[in-house]
């Protein structure tokens, strides 16, 4: 099953999305795989193809009640890694060339920036130790709906620098994203990889970029 979605402004007619569909419908080229319940976790690799080297999709499951039948979505993911799933398939996390990314949508009725921040205050209520005093304003498109926040936390006295991203997708939900700095895991190849990641994100978070530096 394939499944198409538009989501248009208010200037822009129902009459010209729904064209807008059809039109790709009729000039959809397929190059498979089908995914199945057998290899949705099996896909990621380079997308070489839409210009990336380090960055691929990777595959998982629509949350239940996200849609009335089952659904894979999809983003992107660094290659290189194990991709693993948690939640019965809903969210995965995976990590490459010292960069760690984890993926879940998150249905919420606010922006993308509320979004962010209720998964900062979450990720703080369940126990992350965040050094606040080092806290970076956070980045908001409200043409584009999607935010991001910058934030520094301790792990096991290691202290790690992480982005929250939150991009509107689908009515009602957000494809959240955490990329997190693993300094102790970093190669000359994690500017590239984070760059990569940050296109498909919207973003631009040059402190983190930057910590890749010393890798040259």
């Amino acid at each position: 099953m394939l499944l198409l979605s538009c989501t248009h402004k208010d200037e822009i007619e129902e009459e010209t999305a729904r064209g807008t569909l059809l039109y790709m419908l009729e000039n959809l080229q397929f190059t498979g795989p089908a995914i199945t319940e057998e290899n949705y976790q099996d896909q990621l690799r380079p997308a070489v193809s839409m210009g990336f080297s380090y960055c691929g999709q990777a595959f998982f499951k629509a949350p239940e009640g996200m849609y009335p039948y089952d659904v894979y979505l999809d983003t992107f993911l660094p290659c290189g890694g194990e991709v693993r799933y948690f939640d019965g398939g809903i969210s995965m996390m995976t990590k490459a060339h010292g960069l760690r990314v984890s993926a879940v949508v998150v249905s919420s009725e606010g922006t993308a920036l509320d979004v962010v921040k209720e998964v900062y205050e979450d990720l703080k209520a369940a126990g992350r130790q965040y050094d606040e005093k080092n806290f970076l304003e956070d980045a908001y498109n409200a043409e584009g709906n999607n935010a991001c926040r910058v934030a520094v936390y301790y792990d096991g006295g290691r202290t790690r620098m992480t982005a929250l991203v939150a991009m509107e997708k689908w009515k009602g939900c957000y494809l959240f994203k955490e990329l997190t700095c693993l300094p102790e895991e970093m190669d000359e190849e994690y500017q590239a990889v984070f760059r990569e990641m940050e296109t498909v994100c919207g973003i631009t978070v040059s402190v983190m970029e930057d910590q890749g530096r010393q890798q040259k």
